[in-house]
């Protein structure tokens, strides 16, 4: 006897509910990459622009890599979060969904990925900054 497979998150086999939480989840999880990746690039500088005086006080730059090495990690953890929900749209089985929605689906997928990447390469780009800086120069 076959074992039963088990269907997709975003399948139609599943009762109503289950289908409107699980669509509930992967909305939030792709408005969380959204906004909060962006969210993350600002509180980094700041956080950056902050140490930067402490820093130079103090003689030490490794408190300004401790931030952009946490920043950059939540950052890409968010874009794999963004890839997975994108992978898993794909390769549903979703009849139910009518092309607008699927579309929208799509659309914002995408446009969470490429969010959070490009936020990931500017957060790079300040973390290389900071290795730049020489905190011993008055």
């Amino acid at each position: 006897m076959a074992e039963p497979t088990t269907p997709s998150p975003y399948s139609t086999r599943r009762p109503p509910e289950d289908v409107a939480r699980v669509r509930r989840r992967r909305d939030r999880r792709l408005w969380l990459v959204l906004l909060g990746v962006p969210t993350l690039w600002l509180s980094h500088l700041q956080l950056i622009y902050s140490l930067a005086l402490w820093s130079h006080r103090r003689g030490t730059t490794w408190p300004m890599h401790v931030g952009p090495s946490l920043s950059i990690a939540l950052g890409a953890s968010a874009g794999w979060l963004a890839w997975r929900t994108y992978r898993r749209a794909l390769a549903a089985d979703t009849p139910e969904l009518e092309d607008v929605e699927a579309e929208r689906l799509h659309f914002t997928a995408h446009m969470a990925l490429w969010t959070a990447a490009l936020f990931v390469l500017g957060l790079v780009a300040q973390w290389v900054a900071v290795f730049m800086i020489d905190p011993k120069i008055d």
